[in-house]
């Protein structure tokens, strides 16, 4: 986890967020130690027209550790 906490230092792409045109869902873990929920939120709020789904009990594998829930989510977007 040094690695990560390093890299998102030197490689910080936040200032490009509001660029992405893109139709965008952000799935995340409440848990997640590797990406966590704050930095899940600050690009919800600042990739246009972002919708954000929390999955609260999980870490960072909501396909893994959530499946149902996971899939429910998706069958709402797509």
């Amino acid at each position: 986890m040094c690695f990560f906490s390093r890299e998102q230092l030197i490689f910080d792409v936040t200032r490009q967020l509001s660029a992405v045109r893109t139709e965008t869902i952000i799935l995340c873990g409440r848990h997640d130690v590797q990406c966590p929920v704050d930095f899940s939120i600050e690009m919800s709020e600042l990739i246009p027209n972002a919708s954000i789904h929390i999955f609260e009990k999980i870490n960072h594998y909501p396909f893994l550790e959530e499946e149902f829930e996971f899939k429910e989510v998706l069958k709402r977007v797509i």
